[in-house]
């Protein structure tokens, strides 16, 4: 069967869009699907001819429609609902059958962290919903987004973030000048984004809380995709640099042996109307690699994170649970 997978962003930036784009390809080529390629780069491994290179959005209704129909495609899998203005034009112009992957509210996230007006926010929505309506399927990566879109799209399937097992095991060497680094400290780390929505700055609070209880005894890995400037600016106010490694984003495949370091990786988002429907592709790699965990009480996660066993769950925003966690890791991972 072949199927078309849409992805409008770029595909091998070490982000979880990217990732789960990447991850899904590949688990679909491997399942025996017939995968063809709409983007703007080139997926590792794929012929030219079976890579359709996007067009500007207005040229791209056409562009689409002529590629489904000239390569016999069955189903078209858009990922994110940035995909829902070309899917009624796809459905009622080719055969197809046309799904998305839904990742997150995008209008409310360009509401809450870009600030876009209240109101246009609201039409942005209901137009969304009311486009869903074309689609024959969806995915989300959280029940909370599936029941958010359910009524607007009834074929629908919670289809968690994966992870690249190839990538992340228990099983990978730390890298010698991390390790080096880290000593005899109990070494916290994060990948991602680190702006304020992330949640980053409770867990600087809350590092540099137990670093004054027990000097010497921790330090902290941050490697930034978004830029390191808001973590650098904390630490040299605080005067936590000599116990913190910030490094600017790397290439996906080296985040594994940066974070086999770790002792304890975290995420600890803050609760808000991006983040109760969106769920953290670095979650599961941190998980793969089996190390203990500290996240936070958002979206689905509780659902994989059971307390005590394989993690710690906190309350969004509570910096002090956060430290209780660091200086007593025997009560939260036991």
């Amino acid at each position: 069967m072949k199927i078309l997978v849409y992805f409008s962003g770029k595909l091998n930036e070490p982000r979880g869009t990217p990732i789960r784009t990447r991850n899904q390809i590949k688990e679909l080529t491997k399942n025996g699907f017939d995968v063809f390629y709409a983007g703007h780069d080139v997926p590792e491994g794929f012929a030219p001819e079976r890579v359709l290179m996007l067009a500007p959005p207005l040229r791209r209704f056409g562009q689409l429609a002529r590629f489904v129909r000239e390569e016999g495609i069955a189903i078209v899998y858009m990922q994110t609902s940035a995909g829902i203005w070309y899917a009624p034009w796809l459905r009622f112009f080719t055969s197809a059958k046309v799904g998305i992957d839904f990742h997150s509210r995008r209008y409310q996230e360009e509401h809450v962290y870009k600030k876009r007006a209240t109101a246009l926010t609201a039409v942005l929505e209901w137009l969304e919903l009311f486009l869903a309506r074309s689609l024959h399927f969806g995915t989300a990566v959280s029940h909370t987004i599936r029941d958010y879109y359910l009524h607007s799209v009834p074929r629908f399937l919670v289809l968690p973030v994966g992870v690249d097992t190839t990538l992340f095991s228990s099983t990978i060497t730390p890298r010698p000048d991390v390790a080096l680094w880290k000593g005899n400290a109990t070494l916290l780390g994060y990948a991602g984004n680190t702006k304020w929505y992330q949640g980053v700055e409770d867990v600087l609070e809350a590092f540099r809380k137990a670093v004054k209880a027990r000097s010497g005894a921790f330090k902290f890995l941050v490697i930034a995709s978004s830029g390191s400037e808001d973590v650098e600016k904390y630490a040299k106010e605080h005067g936590i640099g000599n116990d913190l490694m910030i490094l600017d984003k790397q290439p996906h495949a080296e985040i594994p042996t940066l974070l086999a370091a770790a002792d304890i990786l975290t995420v600890v988002r803050p609760s808000d109307p991006v983040t109760e429907y969106s769920f953290p592709s670095k979650l599961p790699e941190y998980a793969a690699l089996g190390k203990a965990l500290i996240v936070s009480r958002v979206s689905d996660i509780g659902s994989y994170i059971k307390n005590g066993e394989n993690g710690m769950i906190v309350a969004p925003g509570d910096a002090a649970a956060l430290e209780r966690a660091l200086l007593a890791p025997e009560d939260a991972f036991s």
